[in-house]
């Protein structure tokens, strides 16, 4: 009930309802942080980097998410004690909708999903109630869990992306190999691992990508390959199981998504920064007092610390951080994937000759002389060491980028490092909350 509020209690009213509203956003965001941004484990592949990046992502995000977490709580504090501070001046009870339409069409449905449709019910003399409880299942009694409640329409292919999402996987069955046909010697290689590569990565027109055709269109020679070494190469690195199939692993698609998806936070962090100091410039159009001035420090310093999208060391610059390396190390890996895709194209003539000269040399009269393994075994080597090689600069590159306390080189992703970690909330210069009591709020008399 607000009808009898007079034009300057109004204002009061106006900044603690956006407050109220950021809040329940950036409980939202809080959620958003801990299921959206959260990147499958098995995208990252199984790459010598591999861990690190995702333990990385995972830290980095973790420290994100009590960036909103502290946000969340200032805001409520501001918020619900504005409005307390508006009933007791104006000796009226006041509880308000909320609108969460300003937050952007990804962060919109996990606002409100996260916050109430109203604010509590403030008195005057009342006390302002703790709306928050600190359990990873969502906040307190005026806020509630999200769950099928968060829809997002199937035409945006983002998230499409994310609701139907798969991570490329490889399938050992359990009869261990199978019989093919590859001549009558002894020396043939008439068994092969029985594998399957499964949901191959995709390109951006929904295509395999080069490294999926190139391992599907020559799995049996690559095969073939591992068998040859499984035979009589001991000590020699395997093309397939032991490089290709750990790039083969990963999905740049699906963390690249969910990088694009992350963005959609520090814009919305960017939103509040933005209505925030609008707000609090036209509050102090209406209120001039001890109490106001108290409150215009605890209001800048939230401000701050939200900051926007180019404010660095600000909550908005860090997420967006965090999903730009996202970006980035998606990029990385795709790269490495075409690299490889086309290291085997080079290669895979080379490949099937030695195979096929193996054949023909293994049903010679003179195979046991002619030792043809060798030769065999010389182009799996060749093709390796390219392999190798390749994976040698990508690690070399991933390690001084992901690891701790290193400095960030070229254009690689930097997760995790200690100097993105959890921004502290600055400190105040008054004492926290001495702008609550409603007898220090004098109406400014030089209002609009």
């Amino acid at each position: 009930m607000t009808d009898s509020l007079s034009v300057d209690v109004q204002q009061l009213v106006n900044y603690g309802r956006a407050r109220y509203e950021d809040a329940a956003a950036c409980e939202g965001l809080r959620l958003y942080l801990r299921d959206v941004a959260s990147v499958p484990p098995g995208a990252w592949g199984t790459l010598p980097w591999s861990d690190d990046w995702q333990k990385g992502w995972d830290a980095a995000r973790t420290e994100r998410a009590g960036e909103a977490k502290t946000i969340r709580d200032k805001m409520e504090n501001m918020g619900s004690g504005l409005l307390q501070v508006a009933a007791n001046y104006s000796k009226t009870d006041i509880e308000l909708a909320l609108d969460f339409s300003r937050f952007g069409y990804d962060v919109q449905p996990f606002a409100t999903a996260a916050g109430g449709p109203r604010t509590p019910h403030y008195r005057p003399g009342g006390t302002v109630p703790s709306q928050y409880a600190d359990r990873d299942g969502g906040p307190g009694h005026t806020l509630r869990e999200y769950g099928t409640d968060v829809q997002h329409p199937s035409s945006d292919p983002r998230w499409e992306r994310l609701h139907h999402e798969t991570v490329p996987m490889v399938v050992y069955h359990p009869d261990g190999y199978i019989e093919v046909d590859v001549g009558e010697s002894s020396f043939s290689l008439g068994k092969v691992p029985n594998i399957e590569y499964l949901n191959a990565e995709q390109d951006a027109q929904g295509h395999p990508d080069g490294l999926s055709r190139f391992i599907v269109e020559h799995l049996d020679t690559l095969l073939h390959l591992e068998s040859a070494i499984d035979a009589f190469g001991s000590g020699h690195k395997k093309p397939l199981s032991d490089i290709l199939v750990h790039a083969w692993r990963c999905s740049p698609s699906v963390i690249d998504n969910r990088a694009e998806l992350l963005l959609s936070v520090g814009r919305a962090y960017d939103k509040i920064g933005k209505d925030m100091a609008g707000d609090t410039n036209r509050l102090t159009l209406w209120w001039q007092s001890p109490a106001s001035d108290a409150f215009q420090e605890d209001a800048r310093l939230a401000r701050d610390y939200v900051g926007s999208l180019d404010a660095a060391g600000s909550v908005a610059h860090e997420t967006t951080w965090l999903a730009d390396e996202g970006k980035r190390a998606a990029k990385f890996l795709r790269d490495l994937r075409a690299a490889y895709a086309d290291l085997g194209h080079k290669h895979i003539n080379d490949l099937i000759n030695a195979l096929e000269k193996y054949r023909k040399d293994v049903e010679s009269v003179f195979a046991s002389c002619s030792s043809p393994e060798k030769a065999l075994l010389a182009a799996i080597d060749a093709f390796v060491a390219v392999l190798v090689d390749r994976e040698k600069r990508a690690n070399d590159d991933a390690r001084d980028i992901i690891a701790i306390d290193r400095i960030v080189y070229r254009d690689q992703p930097d997760m995790g490092t200690r100097k993105h970690g959890q921004i502290p909330f600055p400190s105040r210069s008054v004492s926290a909350g001495s702008w609550r009591d409603s007898s220090g709020w004098v109406p400014n008399p030089k209002h609009p």
